[in-house]
């Protein structure tokens, strides 16, 4: 007599992955890449880049609120403390924007060094200034024209922005010259 053999309830093991498993593991993958991603670039960026992008987005800022709320601002430039922040004109007088984190005192790294100041034609220099220069963007949002002079890693920057146009430039050495 032929035996065969006995059938059992166990389903067979999956030989594979199923759909619905690889694309939840690729929809996982995509969101670990939208929070890490972003934060790595940030670590790629070189302190002279990020620098640039917070002064100009600053300035674009303070410009568009001068407009808008119809307010006088100036940002004070620290020689000697190598940084600068925000003021704000009340009825009362100046005083310190700290209201939001962009506009509270920002030292600048200590890889930038701050060399002069070019202000409606006057140099200063950290080493004759022992107060903050108020640069002023009035009601319309025009903005006293300035150069900012700083070192990065031996080498020579301007900043420089122009007046009711606000239009911001990062100058090498070489363009200096």
């Amino acid at each position: 007599m032929r035996t065969f053999p006995a059938r059992t309830s166990e389903p067979h093991p999956p030989r594979g992955v199923i759909l619905v498993e690889l694309m939840v593991v690729l929809a996982l993958i995509g969101v670990l890449l939208l929070v890490v991603v972003p934060n790595f670039q940030g670590l790629l960026e070189s302190p002279l880049e990020a620098e640039t992008k917070r002064l100009a987005g600053l300035i674009r800022a303070l410009r568009n609120e001068a407009v808008l709320s119809g307010s006088r601002f100036r940002l004070m430039v620290d020689l000697r403390g190598q940084s600068y922040f925000v003021e704000r004109m009340s009825q009362s007088g100046w005083f310190i924007q700290s209201d939001q984190e962009y506009l509270r005192r920002h030292r600048l790294p200590e890889s930038m060094e701050l060399k002069a100041l070019e202000l409606m034609g006057d140099t200063i220099r950290p080493e004759r200034n022992l107060k903050p220069v108020p640069i002023f963007i009035d009601t319309s949002g025009a903005i006293d024209p300035f150069t900012l002079y700083f070192k990065y890693q031996d080498r020579d920057y301007a900043f420089r922005v122009g007046g009711f146009t606000g239009k911001v430039d990062l100058l090498s050495d070489e363009a200096l010259r």
